[in-house]
């Protein structure tokens, strides 16, 4: 029985240790993917999601509630919008650090995203009576965030890959929004100059833009459901059909999957979002294809990284 017992044992220790050595052998092998931030709902937390391993690592930022998250394009920085007393506020950190900087003195904001060389933030500034204005700042806390268009009803800004431009939505009538671009370096001058890109009676709403500057990624409910539409930036230039009239590409979704949140991957084959199959109730992290309205099989979403214990939200 003893001999027994002790060959169970070394069986199981050896079985660990194999484990263990599969495990750091993995690690050195696979190499580490995009990371992306979701927040919980309510949450202080940053869930920092690989996309190459599938894992999360939590982030905790401090006891207020977070409101949305970005990574950097060099996957060394997170920027955050936190709700305080004062309102919510923009902060910035290393990716695994515990310090933080607040960059927001004169203006909220909410909504935060990169410019491409990850040296400033786009964001959403709340101005006095609820008004809404676009905003950029460095991330070096050296300076105070500078106006691109103001006292609107704007959301979702989003760099172009180059830098020299911004997307995002806005709502002109029947608080139905529409996306729009306008040049990054404007200050003020430009409102008469701002591009309107989608000119439709439904939201078209939370544009990105690719790595390549070649499209525009967003949410619509124009099928019914929020689905990702891709626009062809190429309307954008002297001498072809205006954007208003391109139909944009639909990325139809097989199952479906409801989406209310896109990032584009930093080599622009693939669009992340965090939604919810409608068959199976699953949410979930997941990537697509973004070619895959022209494949055959159509767009069939994949699976990162389940999220069955945090709750879901719709785009507003």
């Amino acid at each position: 029985m003893l001999k027994l017992s002790f060959r169970l044992t070394t069986v199981v220790i050896t079985a660990l240790l194999l484990l263990i050595f599969a495990a750091h052998v993995a690690g050195q092998v696979l190499p580490a993917g995009q990371i992306l931030p979701i927040v919980p709902y309510g949450s202080s937390t940053i869930l920092l999601v690989d996309v190459n391993r599938r894992v999360a690592a939590k982030r905790p930022i401090l006891p207020q509630v977070i409101s949305d998250a970005n990574v950097s394009p060099d996957q060394r920085q997170v920027a955050y919008s936190i709700m305080e007393a004062s309102g919510v506020q923009v902060y910035v950190s290393d990716l695994f650090s515990r310090d933080h900087l607040r960059l927001t003195t004169t203006v909220s904001g909410e909504s935060v995203a990169w410019s491409p060389d990850s040296q400033k933030v786009v964001f959403v500034g709340i101005e006095p009576e609820n008004k809404r204005g676009i905003y950029t700042i460095g991330v070096d806390g050296t300076a105070i965030p500078e106006p691109i268009v103001k006292a609107g009803n704007y959301a979702s800004p989003a760099w172009s890959g180059s830098g020299s431009e911004l997307t995002f939505a806005a709502t002109r009538y029947r608080n139905l929004a529409n996306l729009f671009v306008v040049d990054a370096g404007c200050r003020l001058q430009c409102d008469r100059e701002v591009l309107q890109v989608t000119d439709t009676l439904v939201i078209d709403t939370a544009p990105v833009w690719s790595p390549d500057g070649a499209h525009i990624a967003f949410l619509s409910d124009r099928g019914g459901d929020y689905e990702i539409y891709l626009l062809d930036t190429r309307c954008m230039q002297t001498g072809e059909r205006k954007c208003t009239l391109q139909i944009p590409q639909r990325l139809k979704m097989r199952p479906l999957v409801v989406p209310f949140l896109i990032m584009w991957s930093l080599d622009g084959s693939e669009i992340f979002f965090r939604g919810r199959e409608a068959f199976r109730n699953l949410p979930g992290l997941y990537s697509v294809k973004s070619n895959c309205y022209s494949q055959p099989e159509g767009c069939r979403p994949r699976l990162i990284y389940s999220l069955t214990d945090l709750t879901i939200r719709r785009p507003a």
